[in-house]
């Protein structure tokens, strides 16, 4: 079977058009196309040699199947998954380096290390051999961006939305505005906040590898990381509130004061659509929380029909869309093509439309 046709069966844009676009170095760092590179470079004579660790068992779930290829190609993989790359020489007595496999992640527009959560972080060390300790933590070349130690220093979260911040932020928040109804002029204002995290955040820098099963395994738990990313970016968050939150609109309108005189008929008609059940809300509050319970993803709690909905979205290998979306404790398969197409925000529009099934 060919590769590229059995993969594009199952995309919106084909393979070969994929792959013509990362190719290109400026339109992949336009795109934030996450870019890991596996390398053989030298290493300086005396830096710490890494345990082997090729009887250790890394594979995390099915590892190998979260990176899906056609029948031949997954039994090659699986066939070479354990051989080891090379083994780095032993210097000779006028040698002055050797060399060392590493697998290197970078994201962003500018390209810089992928920031990961301390829980990932320990992951990726037991993947590779290391125990979390903080000499091992500085041979993993893990670094903090916090600058200078504080009580309290930035989450992942903090560095995700801002790679440099040195304090962490209390609240995250977005705006955006979307119509109440296909072909209607009337926006509904969406306010999204984003509830802090404690978690520290690192950045992942060079990581020793010795064969493709810990590739794989690495892989496996950055890619948690970077969808989890995607989700948050995707959404527009950023630290605090917004300048204009509190007196401007989506449209850029003033809101009225409490202190202003409301007119007499449009509070007249706004105490009758209440009474008859037809007021339309012109402005909407989501608040955003990611799960702490060892799964991936983002729990949404918002009001709908009277009552607060919670919407859990998570990352599940087994759903054909990589994803996993419950509304108050059931799965909408719909709801998880919205996200993958369009992300959390057009999630919130869908239920505001109407657009799923149950």
């Amino acid at each position: 079977m060919d590769t590229d046709t059995s993969l594009s069966a199952i995309c919106d844009i084909s393979v070969p058009h994929i792959r013509s676009l990362i190719s290109n170095e400026d339109l992949r760092r336009k795109l934030d196309v996450p870019v890991a590179t596996l390398s053989y470079d030298r290493l300086s004579f005396g830096s710490t040699t890494f345990p082997s660790t090729m009887n250790s068992a890394v594979l995390h779930g099915d590892v190998l199947n979260a990176f899906p290829l056609d029948e031949p190609s997954s039994s090659k993989r699986e066939e070479l998954a354990n051989v080891v790359f090379m083994t780095p020489p032993a210097p000779d007595q006028g040698s002055t380096s050797l060399r060392r496999w590493k697998l290197n992640i970078l994201v962003g527009v500018q390209p810089a290390p992928l920031i990961v959560s301390q829980s990932r972080m320990k992951r990726i060390a037991a993947i590779i051999g290391l125990h979390a300790d903080p000499e091992d933590v500085h041979d993993l070349d893990l670094i903090s961006l916090g600058g200078a130690p504080t009580e309290v220093g930035p989450s992942w979260l903090d560095l995700t939305v801002d790679p440099w911040c040195t304090q962490p932020s209390r609240v995250y928040t977005s705006k955006y505005a979307f119509k109440t109804s296909p072909g209607s002029t009337d926006h509904i204002d969406v306010a999204n906040t984003l509830l802090p995290v404690t978690e520290p955040g690192f950045a992942l820098g060079d990581i020793p590898v010795q064969n493709l099963k810990q590739v794989l395994s690495i892989l496996f738990v950055v890619k948690e990381q970077l969808w989890l990313r995607g989700m948050i970016l995707g959404a527009g968050f950023q630290h605090g509130y917004a300048s204009n939150e509190a007196t401007r609109t989506s449209s850029g309108a003033d809101i009225k004061t409490t202190q202003e005189a409301v007119d007499r008929e449009a509070a007249k008609a706004l105490f009758e659509s209440l009474l008859n059940n037809t007021y339309v809300p012109t402005r909407l509050r989501a608040t955003y929380e990611i799960l702490g319970d060892g799964r991936t993803g983002i729990r949404i709690s918002f009001p709908l029909e009277g009552h607060v909905t919670l919407v859990e979205v998570t990352l599940d290998l087994q759903c054909p869309t990589g994803m996993r979306v419950t509304v108050d404790g059931d799965r909408i398969e719909a709801l998880e093509e919205v996200v993958r197409r369009g992300g959390l925000l057009a999630l919130l529009n869908a239920m505001k439309m109407r657009s799923f099934k149950t």
